[in-house]
């Protein structure tokens, strides 16, 4: 073994990151002791892992939990409690793209005619959908034709439709646009797994219909606030019983309680799904 090797050797941490010679003395060597902060960082290769190696391992494993939780996983599987076949029951909804068709049809809570209509309208337009929706609408279509959109992939629209949301925010005329982007998001977020970003948006949703007082539609309560967006009645009450839906997914696939349980709610039922709960009460009468 060279002099060199030798001296390296004996070296300890500090004074080989500061690339200075160490005399080796035990247990702090003669340069830590002249440096206010060497004496808690002088250790030598023989006496274990340093301090530095353990916090990076630490770091480490840090990312790496990081990176699972937000990171694609197996998507959410919920089933209904109360129907005992459902877990072994079969159907389109059981694949990607069924589960994906019950999944959109869950949160998309707009009109579609009048979406369509909207959509028609030229760039600029103050009644054209905002970018985040038309985005996360696109979203939603890359993942239905699995081979993307006019050439773009699932990752470039969901970045798009991230980018532009903070500054559509800023136009309360599109608070439906917003919320209708937010729930879609979380929604696609339920479907490929990713347990962390999905309840961010869903909160986010939740937050926007709660200062719009959309859970006090036809109220009697005079304080209700008025009207900010221009969309129908039909919309405003199908996007706060979407909301709710949405956060209960939630709720149910993180075991935490619902955002939504001690709320006052005035706004009434979506006829289409009342009549369909009526439909199932007279078959089982």
């Amino acid at each position: 073994m060279s002099s060199t090797t030798a001296s390296k050797a004996k070296s300890c941490y500090s004074c080989r990151r500061r690339k200075v010679k160490c005399d080796g003395g035990r247990p702090i060597c003669g340069h830590c002791l002249k440096t206010p902060s060497g004496h808690d960082d002088c250790q030598y290769p023989d006496d274990g892992p340093s301090q530095a190696d353990m916090l990076e391992a630490q770091v480490a494993v840090l990312e790496d939990r990081l990176a699972k939780l937000q990171g694609p996983g197996e998507p959410v599987t919920l089933h209904n409690p109360h129907h005992r076949s459902a877990q072994h029951a079969t159907s389109p909804s059981s694949t990607r793209e069924g589960r994906a068709a019950t999944i959109i049809s869950l949160g998309f809570f707009m009109d579609r005619q009048r979406f369509l209509a909207r959509i028609s309208n030229p760039m600029g337009h103050p009644d054209r959908p905002t970018a985040s929706l038309l985005h996360a609408v696109h979203l939603w279509g890359a993942r239905f034709s699995r081979g993307g959109v006019d050439g773009y992939e699932e990752r470039h629209f969901l970045a798009a439709a991230l980018h532009h949301l903070p500054k559509d925010l800023a136009n309360k005329r599109a608070l439906l646009d917003i919320i209708q982007a937010e729930v879609l998001i979380s929604f696609y977020f339920l479907d490929i797994g990713k347990s962390v970003d999905g309840p961010y948006h869903s909160n986010s949703a939740v937050s926007l219909c709660l200062g719009a007082r959309l859970n006090l539609v036809h109220s009697p309560d005079a304080s209700a606030a008025s009207v900010v967006d221009p969309g129908t009645d039909a919309e405003r009450i199908r996007a706060f019983w979407t909301c709710l839906v949405l956060d209960n997914y939630w709720s149910i696939a993180h075991g935490s309680p619902s955002a939504l349980e001690s709320i006052k709610i005035d706004t009434p039922w979506p006829e289409e799904a009342f009549m369909q709960a009526r439909h199932s009460r007279d078959t089982v009468i």
